[in-house]
């Protein structure tokens, strides 16, 4: 009975680390991305609108991050999409820091 108890008490914890390490990565990313963005309205390289543009998105991203994380749906396909979506954020202030 203990083994059978610490085989699964090791199974789950294999299971339940790699997502929080995914989460830890889609927020790390969601920082960097917060932090490019405003360096650029620092600098004056973004105006008022694209930050507000972008930070929309990204809003909608970490809205869609807790929902999953929440619900306890953050599988690794949902991490997939996220880190999509932060490719396109990222895309798209790359292109208003250089506008």
């Amino acid at each position: 009975m203990k083994k059978l108890i610490s085989v699964l008490l090791l199974c789950s914890t294999a299971i339940l680390l790699p997502l929080t390490a995914h989460a830890e990565d889609v927020n790390n990313r969601l920082y960097r991305q917060e932090r490019r963005l405003y360096n650029g309205v620092r600098q004056g390289t973004v105006t008022r609108s694209e930050s507000q543009m972008v930070r929309q998105r990204l809003n909608a991203i970490k809205a869609t991050r807790y929902r999953h994380m929440r619900k306890g749906t953050y599988t690794p396909t949902a991490q997939r999409r996220l880190n999509s979506r932060l490719d396109n954020t990222s895309k798209t202030i790359y292109r208003v820091r250089r506008n």
